[in-house]
C-alpha cells in the first residue's frame, strides 16, 4: 500500500520530470541549455547567450530543489540534517545513471528505489542501503561511465 502523501509525491515527480524532459528536448531554450552544457565554447560561437542560459539553468535547478523540498517535507519532516541522506541517494542515482544523462537518471532512480524497497521489506531495514551501494559497485565494474554514460542525446 502507498500512503496518499507519497502518491502525490510520485505524481508530482513524474509531472515535473516529464515537463523538464520536454523543455530540454523540444524548446529552443532547452536545446541551447544542452548545447551550453556539452560545448560551452561552441555554443558561444553559435550566438547563444551563454550567461543568460547559465543563469536560467541555475534558476531551474533552484526551483527543482525547492519543489523537492516542498514535496519531501511532509514525508521526512523538517530538520537540519534532512539533506544528507537524500543527497547520498541522489549521488548514487546520478553516478549509476551516468553523469548528465536524463534517461539514465530516471532508470537509475527507479532501480535504486525499487531495489531498496524490496530488500528492506524482504531482509530488514539496514539492507536497503547495502543494496544501493552494491548496485553502484556492480555498475562501476560493468559500465564505469554509468548505465547511460557516454551516450549523448540526439536532437
Amino acid at each position: 500500500s502507498v500512503a496518499q502523501s507519497r502518491l502525490w509525491v510520485i505524481v508530482a515527480g513524474i509531472v515535473i520530470s516529464l515537463g523538464l524532459f520536454i523543455f530540454l528536448k523540444k524548446t529552443q531554450t532547452g536545446i541551447a541549455m544542452r548545447a551550453v552544457a556539452q560545448q560551452f565554447d561552441l555554443a558561444t560561437l553559435q550566438g547563444i547567450n551563454v550567461v543568460a542560459i547559465c543563469i536560467l539553468g541555475m534558476a531551474i535547478g533552484c526551483g527543482l530543489a525547492a519543489a523537492a523540498g516542498v514535496l519531501m517535507a511532509p514525508i521526512y519532516g523538517i530538520n537540519p540534517y534532512i539533506g544528507s541522506e537524500l543527497a547520498t541517494r541522489c549521488f548514487i542515482v546520478m553516478v549509476l545513471g551516468g553523469i548528465g544523462s536524463f534517461p539514465g537518471a530516471v532508470l537509475a532512480s527507479l532501480l535504486v528505489g525499487f531495489s531498496e524497497a524490496a530488500s528492506t521489506n524482504l531482509l530488514g531495514s539496514g539492507v536497503g542501503k547495502l543494496v544501493a551501494y552494491s548496485l553502484i559497485l556492480t555498475v562501476f565494474v560493468v559500465r564505469p561511465m554509468g548505465l547511460y554514460g557516454g551516450r549523448e542525446w540526439k536532437h
